[in-house]
């Protein structure tokens, strides 16, 4: 196992045995809900991790962002993202960030054309 999932399963446990309410977020929440992964650690909900990372919106993270969309779309409650995202992007009015976010929703919405 990485070495780091092994440090979250031990940072999980520790949070389990202190009865604290705890989810893991970030790099490792996209592994998750961007791509599959094999093992059982609680993360926050796709729509948690797509309002953290718009919200940091560094180029990675709208990568990040794009990877959950294409992955979850059918399963992911957008208008939640958007609730929960708007009044945080209105933090940061230097940044396009809902404008963004709806590129990145109508690009992952569209469909794959397939060449042969």
């Amino acid at each position: 196992m990485n070495p780091l999932y092994e440090a979250a399963l031990r940072i999980q446990a520790f949070c389990e045995a202190e009865r604290w309410r705890s989810c893991i977020i970030g790099g490792i929440a996209v592994h998750r809900w961007g791509r599959p992964e094999g093992h059982d650690l609680r993360t926050c909900s796709a729509e948690d991790l797509l309002v953290h990372k718009s919200f940091a919106a560094r180029p990675h993270d709208w990568l990040d962002v794009e990877d959950v969309l294409d992955r979850q779309q059918e399963r992911l409650d957008l208008d939640l993202v958007r609730r929960e995202l708007k009044p945080l992007a209105e933090l940061k009015p230097e940044t396009d960030i809902m404008p963004e976010l709806e590129r990145r929703i109508s690009r992952s919405q569209r469909p794959v054309r397939r060449f042969e």
